[in-house]
């Protein structure tokens, strides 16, 4: 079975845990963040601030990840999201005298569909990017910040998250981006944007 950085399972322990997979290692063992509950309230859970590994072979439920529906994986694994990191869990008899966390996950998405209806442009009707000039300083340094991130490979739990969360994202768009180019026999090296010549040495 293929995991891939994003997919949730469910593993076999004392109770069942759950777990976001962030990478595979050399030992074909899962790199995984924890999905656990908190200390200041027990309604409320969270990713571990450091990650784990765990064997395929403890794996109990394997969900994989989709771009076009995170709260339907959440629910599979048994969540409804708070935010991007904190959850409830759909099982738990919360009391009603427990005082929770607004459900800030959900309340942004119907903000930013109501607020923001008049301006966004459906994906289909945007035009097909073009990159910047690279002789513009600003889009110069960004530009080499794009370079250098490619080779970046981050070593502690926070940075691995963080990459593939933008690596996710940025995947997304540039499908998006991918079909305007065609239809315009058109195509952009995103991960590998334009540079200003340096000037020979004489």
């Amino acid at each position: 079975m293929d995991y891939k950085p994003g997919d949730f399972i469910k593993v076999h322990g004392d109770n069942e845990w759950y777990a976001e997979v962030i990478d595979e290692n050399e030992d074909n063992q899962l790199e995984v963040f924890y999905i656990n509950r908190t200390s200041k309230n027990k309604w409320v859970w969270q990713y571990d601030e450091d990650w784990d590994v765990v064997s395929k072979e403890s794996v109990l439920e394997h969900i994989p990840f989709d771009k076009k529906d995170i709260i339907k994986c959440y629910e599979k694994l048994g969540f409804r999201p708070l935010t991007d990191d904190t959850f409830v869990k759909l099982d738990d008899k919360i009391p009603d005298d427990v005082l929770m966390p607004t459900g800030v996950f959900d309340q942004e998405e119907d903000d930013s569909e109501d607020d923001m209806s008049d301006f966004i442009v459906p994906d289909e009707e945007g035009e097909a990017f073009t990159p910047a000039d690279p002789t513009i300083p600003f889009v110069q340094e960004t530009h080499e910040l794009v370079h250098k991130y490619n080779e970046w490979e981050p070593e502690d739990n926070k940075g691995k998250k963080l990459k593939v969360f933008v690596d996710e994202l940025a995947d997304k768009y540039k499908t998006q981006d991918d079909e305007r180019q065609f239809v315009n026999g058109t195509s952009v090296d995103y991960d590998h944007p334009p540079l200003k010549k340096q000037k020979s040495e004489k």
